[in-house]
């Protein structure tokens, strides 16, 4: 879906609002999986995936900096409070992909955003073309149909011509000198 024309603030905070929701879930029903860790899939991916697929690059850069700053601090965050911190291999891989995935689907989208203005600039183009086009054979059609009157009035004219020099060819001399 191709959005135009909205506030520059909102998607942020519409980024920022989907993560909260995001973390507050994680907290609430995943406990024991800090950032969705060791489960098959993170609700954290949801933001980047609506963000970017809406809004384009810069919101969705955003949004998988703000995926990876809280995945980061939730399992960072509970590591601490169990006084060990370890960031595994996994984790920044994780960390990395929510950037990754972000910024290539923002592009995605505004490449076929800009293909899709473009065709559209190239369909009004045509039309005005095609409106150009058929102006220009209407005018044709009536400068054809007047120059077949003209040929027409011509045709005649010169049709009755030719019969009045057969008349005068058809005459006597002897008729005509005595008519004069």
């Amino acid at each position: 879906m191709v959005v135009e024309r909205v506030k520059p603030w909102w998607p942020y905070l519409e980024a920022t609002l989907f993560v909260g929701l995001a973390i507050l879930a994680n907290q609430r029903y995943f406990p024991d999986h800090p950032g969705y860790r060791d489960l098959p899939f993170s609700l954290l991916w949801v933001p980047i995936l609506l963000i970017a697929g809406r809004y384009g690059t810069a919101p969705a850069a955003f949004t998988g900096l703000l995926c990876s700053l809280s995945y980061f601090y939730l399992v960072s965050l509970e590591q601490f409070m169990l006084g060990s911190f370890e960031f595994t291999g996994n984790d920044k891989v994780m960390v990395f992909s929510f950037l990754f995935v972000s910024l290539f689907l923002g592009q995605l989208y505004d490449r076929v955003k800009n293909r899709l203005v473009k065709l559209g600039h190239e369909h009004e183009e045509l039309k005005t073309q095609f409106e150009n086009l058929h102006l220009h054979y209407e005018s044709l059609q009536l400068a054809n149909e007047e120059l077949e009157k003209k040929v027409v009035g011509r045709q005649t004219t010169f049709n009755s011509l030719y019969e009045m020099a057969r008349g005068l060819e058809s005459l006597d001399e002897k008729r005509l000198y005595d008519g004069v």
